[in-house]
């Protein structure tokens, strides 16, 4: 019977893992945005919520891959997990592990969970116009895309803006330019995840310039 007692007050507080004396340790994780699509220069970031009852001096959170992901700041019941775009291979749940400490006392108290990585790719975006030599008004281009998915399956979505106010949805659109100018040309895709990329100033864009037939000497410009 002494045996039996023995090894429920061990079972007490040990096997549940996070309740030790007053001390009380748990926390719950929110995605950002979900899906969360991310592109190379982005971290994927989910919202750690800890709930700790009882005095602590320090917390500390790790996790089972540290070469790819971090908790920050670090001494925070609200800190948030990232999760290195460029890591391989890319991590579809981590465990992660908080720990509150008393100092004072030399109470500890551990919980470990694991949490789900909902990372997608956003896609890859390129296209190109048939023409990018000036030529006189009125002027039709025809565009290609070439841009592919990379955590999804296909790109379902299209959105070309040709500079003018015009607009289309094709993949390989023609477009008429009636008037002389330069036009910056922007491509916005989508693929079956919800991810969506899109050609701004800062990557790519192409610009078409539509001379004036009446202004000869716009060719030589």
């Amino acid at each position: 019977m002494r045996a039996i007692f023995t090894y429920l007050i061990v079972w007490v507080l040990i096997g549940s893992g996070h309740v030790i004396g007053q001390m009380r340790a748990d926390f719950a994780y929110t995605y950002i945005q979900k899906p969360t699509c991310v592109n190379s220069a982005e971290v994927y970031q989910i919202q750690l919520n800890g709930r700790i009852e009882g005095h602590y001096t320090r917390l500390e959170w790790t996790t089972s891959s540290p070469e790819s992901v971090g908790i920050f700041p670090q001494n925070s019941p609200t800190p948030f997990l990232g999760v290195n775009y460029n890591s391989f291979p890319r991590p579809t749940e981590i465990e992660v592990t908080l720990l509150a400490i008393n100092e004072e006392t030399g109470d500890s108290v551990m919980v470990s969970k694991m949490v789900d990585v909902e990372m997608y790719i956003s896609p890859v975006i390129y296209f190109r116009p048939m023409t990018i030599e000036p030529s006189f008004a009125p002027l039709t281009v025809k565009f290609e895309d070439h841009s592919y998915p990379v955590s999804g399956k296909s790109i379902s979505k299209r959105e070309w803006s040709f500079g003018d106010g015009f607009k289309s949805q094709d993949k390989a659109p023609e477009h008429t330019y009636k008037v002389p100018g330069k036009y910056t040309v922007r491509l916005k895709v989508t693929d079956d995840k919800g991810c969506g990329a899109l050609h701004t100033e800062t990557s790519q864009t192409v610009v078409v310039h539509v001379l004036d037939p009446d202004k000869t000497e716009d060719t030589e410009k």
